[in-house]
């Protein structure tokens, strides 16, 4: 009888982030496996398993440092999901932060911020690496972003005086702000700093986490947009690295990236930062039509004003045509069908007003690069 592969998971199963990696892994084991898991339940992070790792065929854990990585086996393949700090020369997960700061910046300056602000966890470098990007992007068009200082000492262990403190920094930031927290957790008390500070959510403060953890997600109110991750992939990648290594027995020093593959609008992002009313009620016309073959005419005709009139609003305060914003918009009511629900390409189609899905494929194509098609299997794990 074949012998079946040994794998201790040194990772306890909490967050979206971390669930998403376990069925990306789950799904390779199942497919190309089966392996046999290892895990004990509530055992903290990083610590070794009772079970000899000698005697696995492979690790996966989740560790905070350098320190903690040494006391690891250096007989047996790891695959690390760092969290605290980058380890090197050991293959690991972690996110792609370059590209969620850059969809974070665009995902605001399209809906006309122009002040901007990142609230996140000093002691996380994926945190800092997050805030990071987002200033980057930002900066390199023209705006500055507002960060939030971490209480330090035993005073941050406080909730009660971190959540006063946040509150005071909201107050002091320009209106409307569009803020990017680190995660979703973090958004989580941004949204309740803002309770506490009386500010109105999205219309004062526009709250956007990451991570897309629809439990955390829904417990905030209004409910928490979020910018969704490939995790699952990125398992089933970390997994198939891990069984490269066990067949050659040698450490392959590779890195998987979780990259974002869109933002899901929710309330606490719900709206158009512009200060001209009649653009503001061209794009809500726009976001409530976007199933449906509009034009430029339409839009001009649902706010009673020239056509001409309306393009220059769009130039002068979006820096771009009406015709670009319908397609965006459209384009991404198209994702958000590819990547949450398993309607076929032919249906998102038909529910979008195309006439054929040769269409619906040309029209993806010429914004994204991809075909539909392409995209689902880009960005959602087709094990």
């Amino acid at each position: 009888m074949k012998k079946l592969p040994r794998i201790i998971l040194m990772v306890e199963p909490i967050g979206e982030y971390i669930q998403g990696l376990l069925r990306g892994i789950a799904q390779y084991s199942n497919t190309n496996g089966p392996w046999v898991f290892y895990r004990e339940p509530g055992k903290h992070e990083g610590t070794l398993p009772q079970l000899n790792p000698e005697e696995a065929d492979g690790i996966i854990a989740k560790i905070p440092n350098a320190v903690r990585a040494k006391k690891l086996p250096q007989t047996v393949p790891i695959i690390l999901v760092g969290y605290r700090e980058i380890i090197p020369e050991m293959p690991q997960i972690f996110g792609d932060t370059e590209a969620i700061g850059k969809v974070a910046a665009e995902y605001y300056l399209n809906k006309g911020f122009r002040n901007f602000a990142f609230c996140g966890f000093d002691e996380f470098h994926w945190s800092r690496e997050r805030g990071r990007s987002f200033k980057f992007f930002l900066k390199n068009t023209g705006f500055k972003v507002h960060q939030y200082k971490n209480l330090k000492g035993t005073i941050r262990k406080s909730w009660h005086l971190e959540q006063r403190d946040i509150a005071k920094w909201l107050k002091s930031l320009p209106k409307p702000v569009a803020i990017l927290a680190c995660n979703d957790d973090r958004g989580q008390h941004i949204i309740s700093a803002c309770k506490l500070g009386k500010l109105r959510i999205p219309d004062d403060i526009s709250v956007l986490g990451v991570d897309n953890d629809k439990f955390v997600c829904s417990l905030t109110y209004p409910p928490l947009s979020s910018i969704s991750l490939g995790t699952e992939k990125a398992g089933f990648e970390a997994a198939q690295l891990l069984a490269k290594m066990m067949q050659t027995k040698k450490r392959i020093n590779s890195s998987i990236m979780v990259r974002p593959t869109h933002v899901v609008t929710r309330q606490s992002t719900d709206i158009i930062a512009a200060e001209d009313p009649l653009l503001s009620e061209a794009v809500n016309y726009i976001q409530k039509h976007s199933n449906m073959d509009i034009s430029v005419d339409d839009v001009a005709g649902s706010v009673m004003v020239s056509r001409r009139r309306l393009e220059r609003k769009f130039r002068t305060l979006l820096n771009k045509s009406v015709y670009d914003e319908i397609r965006r918009i459209r384009v991404n009511k198209i994702i958000s069908m590819l990547l949450e629900t398993n309607l076929s390409i032919a249906q998102i189609g038909l529910a979008m007003g195309f006439k054929d899905i040769t269409h619906t494929g040309r029209y993806f194509k010429e914004e994204t690069g991809f075909s539909p098609l392409e995209y689902r299997k880009k960005f959602v794990n087709q094990a």
